[in-house]
């Protein structure tokens, strides 16, 4: 990336707006700055995922979500130049980074860490699931055995709807 333009982490926190919207991204000393103004309306996740991140480190939450080859490829139009290298980028980086892990082993899985807010996903007990299908089932069942029609076999209708769809295309069958 020779010839682009290097900016320090101050530069790109001060493009924090809709109208204005940078972030940065990349590992190690090859960390590149995007201008996503552009592309905020047509961003997958909605605008208010790239506005709550403009002006910081996005690599992890690109990462943490998983991106399709073409959204990678994207980054590449995007890029307006590179993040300097500088100490203070880089202890930035490294408490953002412990900052997470700690969160993490406390407050159930990470997605997400903003400078004024945490998004995180608690975890869902392992009970949830099943005992909302037992609780579904249990409706369908009471549904369907308090209709009286339903619960005598021997309802007219009944059989007459048992005779016209399956018996009725048995009869058609040749051997």
């Amino acid at each position: 990336m020779e010839g682009w333009n290097e900016y320090s982490v101050q530069e790109v926190a001060r493009h924090n707006r809709a109208t204005d919207c940078w972030v940065i991204i990349g590992t190690g000393g090859d960390k590149k700055v995007l201008d996503v103004t552009a592309f905020l309306e047509d961003h997958p996740g909605g605008p208010e995922l790239l506005l709550d991140l403009a002006g910081q480190d996005v690599q992890d939450e690109f990462e943490d979500i998983g991106h399709s080859k073409e959204a990678h490829e994207m980054l590449q139009d995007l890029c307006i130049g590179r993040l300097k290298d500088d100490q203070h980028a880089r202890e930035w980086s490294e408490a953002r980074k412990m900052e997470r892990l700690s969160l993490l082993k406390h407050q159930g899985q990470l997605i997400s860490m903003h400078s004024d807010r945490m998004v995180v996903k608690k975890r869902q007990s392992s009970w949830v699931g099943p005992l909302m299908a037992v609780a579904v089932v249990v409706a369908i069942v009471a549904v369907i055995i308090t209709k009286p029609s339903w619960a005598d076999p021997y309802a007219s209708h009944v059989t007459d709807w048992i005779h016209h769809r399956i018996v009725r295309n048995f009869h058609n069958i040749q051997s």
